[in-house]
């Protein structure tokens, strides 16, 4: 049995007071870190578009659902940005020269409560534009397929409540720094926005 093991500690770069098992945290309250990427497509034809990953049917969480293109735990030892690449060649094949341009946009926070406990939550979030040319390739099982979708197309998987939860979240920030959701679209622009930001 693989271990995953995360740090207990304000966040990556700080000092680690233990370590603890992936699985166990939610039954400590423990806050976990992650890095999530949008890949999204500046299609010739399609407009703007968005690399989406459907899970493996045998994830023992959120089995089926709709994820973003490259997501992953933040490790004992490993850093932020290496994470990311790390993610990116594991679970969609693309390759470190490319994944090191993934740009830095910033992070959401949130808390998830399940039969397995209380769960805080960081997700470190990366863009990184896709040539249209390039296909992502399920790599270690972790996904079932990818497929790219129109801007709005994702916006509809969205409000039909296809997305894994914190994944929904990744891709709602792309769509309001992208100016794609708009406060006078919607009911409650300001209390979206600070749902992303809970800490």
């Amino acid at each position: 049995m693989n271990l995953q093991l995360y740090d207990v500690s304000l966040g990556p770069n700080y000092k680690s007071m233990f370590e603890v098992e992936r699985a166990a945290c939610p039954m400590f309250g423990v806050k976990a870190f992650g890095a999530h990427m949008n890949g999204y497509v500046n299609h010739s034809t399609l407009g703007l578009c968005i690399w989406i990953a459907t899970r493996s049917f045998v994830k023992p969480t959120y089995p089926g659902k709709l994820d973003n293109m490259v997501a992953g735990g933040i490790s004992t030892g490993y850093g932020v940005a290496e994470t990311l690449v790390k993610e990116c060649e594991e679970e969609a094949g693309v390759p470190q020269e490319l994944a090191e341009k993934a740009q830095p946009v910033g992070m959401i926070c949130y808390t998830l409560e399940s039969e397995r406990g209380i769960q805080p939550e960081c997700q470190y979030c990366f863009d990184l534009e896709i040539p249209e040319s390039f296909q992502p390739v399920v790599v270690d099982g972790e996904v079932h397929e990818f497929n790219l979708h129109p801007i709005e197309k994702v916006k509809e998987l969205i409000v039909e409540g296809n997305f894994k939860p914190n994944s929904a979240a990744v891709t709602l920030d792309f769509m309001f720094r992208r100016g794609y959701i708009k406060p006078d679209e919607v009911d409650d622009y300001i209390g979206m926005i600070q749902l992303l930001r809970c800490w």
